[in-house]
């Protein structure tokens, strides 16, 4: 957007723009000072040459998509408050705004973003302000190289010259723009002047909108909201959720925690996915992480990313996290301990907790510390072939230890060939 002391500097058809406009360019030359606090939000903005159209849900969003469509959120809630301090100066003056570079432009072709209905939204009837004025928004598109930290565009950039830089400024040091009509120092209709590309380098350092509007138009510059039937009240909470609805990731669910997995500034109550990885909450293996390819090891219906199936957090690949199985290095889904002592059976070297371990013990199964036990019952037995078998009696499980035939067969491979020996030298003696 540029004023009449810039139309020299566009091309052709703007500058015609520019001269073509009864008054667009007015604010450049003259003193038009509007009274602030306005009665009343203006609902409606008259477009020359487009009629008329609702401010909030049609003109800002269409004008912020034109002006500064690439920005994210925060940029374009500061290009919203500003752009609606202009509409509503060219209304409260003259009734009606051009559409051109004049003005600011409403139509370019081009469809306002989700984003930009929400800038527009989430600052509702906000404008800016100063000194019992409303301020007019001057902005331009400045330098499209301007980098953090700084933010600061190159002075050889065409328009910068036009930018004001008043962080950390108030009351009349606040430096006012050529763009506009230049009053006396601490003048509240002129208080500077915004870089488009700016705003978005310092929206990427993380500032917020307010943070971006200090930084042109100073540190003393008021944000006022205008009262009208278009606009939402800053404290309005729809949800009843606690938080109002200018701030509310969700403001039509309850959500008081405004818990945002995938940080889309869509909170996760009323976000259709998550996890932002295309695939929807309700068919998503893993709603909370994303996993666009939805793997699913163990074919539990539960994906390996929140399954606890990667080495870290399931070495095993058991389907059980390391920090809850009690066998984490060996895989035992069961997560059977027959001795209840925190260890698995299928790790654990003394099944039974008799103080004996397995691979000694006459019935690994069955607490024994004295070993015993008439034939062995619920141990092993050795048979006519040198290898390992359980005995009949093995069924008879001690009092509390339960899932011992679950471990018995995991134990019968781990340590067979160790009992063979074992029970032919005892058989021996």
């Amino acid at each position: 957007m540029l004023r009449r002391a810039a139309c020299s500097l566009l091309p052709l058809a703007f500058a015609a723009a520019c001269g073509m406009s009864p008054h667009g360019e007015r604010v450049g030359e003259v003193e038009q000072a509007i009274k602030a606090p306005l009665a009343s939000a203006y609902c409606t903005v008259k477009v020359i040459g487009k009629g008329v159209k609702a401010t909030e849900d049609d003109y800002l969003p269409n004008v912020i998509t034109c002006e500064n469509g690439g920005a994210g959120l925060e940029a374009l809630k500061a290009q919203a408050i500003a752009a609606r301090s202009v509409a509503y100066y060219e209304m409260a003056s003259y009734g009606d705004i051009c559409d051109s570079q004049g003005c600011q432009v409403y139509s370019c072709g081009k469809t306002p973003s989700a984003l930009a209905k929400q800038a527009v939204k989430e600052t509702s009837g906000m404008y800016l302000s100063f000194g019992g004025m409303l301020t007019y928004g001057f902005y331009v598109n400045g330098d499209s190289n301007t980098a953090p930290p700084a933010c600061v565009g190159s002075k050889s950039s065409t328009n910068e010259k036009y930018v004001t830089y008043n962080e950390g400024k108030t009351g009349t040091a606040v430096k006012q723009t050529p763009l506009g009509f230049i009053g006396p120092p601490g003048f509240g209709q002129n208080r500077g002047c915004m870089s488009q590309w700016g705003a978005r380098c310092l929206e990427k350092t993380g500032e917020s909108y307010v943070d971006i509007l200090r930084f042109y138009y100073g540190d003393d510059i008021q944000l006022l909201q205008a009262p009208g039937s278009c606009v939402t009240p800053l404290d309005a909470d729809a949800d009843d959720d606690g938080v109002a609805d200018a701030d509310d990731n969700c403001p039509d669910v309850v959500n008081a925690t405004q818990v945002d997995t995938d940080g889309d500034t869509e909170g996760d109550a009323c976000d259709l996915d998550d996890d932002n990885d295309g695939i929807l909450d309700e068919k998503d293996n893993c709603p909370k992480n994303a996993n666009p390819g939805q793997p699913d090891a163990d074919k539990d219906g539960k994906g390996d990313e929140c399954d606890g199936a990667s080495v870290s957090g399931d070495q095993d690949g058991d389907g059980v996290a390391d920090a809850d199985d009690t066998c984490p290095e060996v895989a035992n889904p069961s997560q059977a301990d027959s001795d209840q002592d925190g260890v698995g059976d299928f790790c654990d070297p003394d099944v039974d907790g008799d103080g004996v371990s397995n691979i000694l013990d006459d019935c690994p199964l069955v607490y024994d510390p004295k070993q015993d036990l008439p034939n062995c019952q619920g141990g092993f037995e050795v048979t006519g072939g040198g290898s390992v078998q359980t005995s009949s009696s093995c069924a008879v499980a001690p009092l509390g230890h339960d899932g011992a035939r679950g471990g018995l067969a995991g134990l019968v491979v781990a340590t067979g060939l160790a009992l063979s020996r074992r029970r032919a030298r005892r058989s021996a003696a």
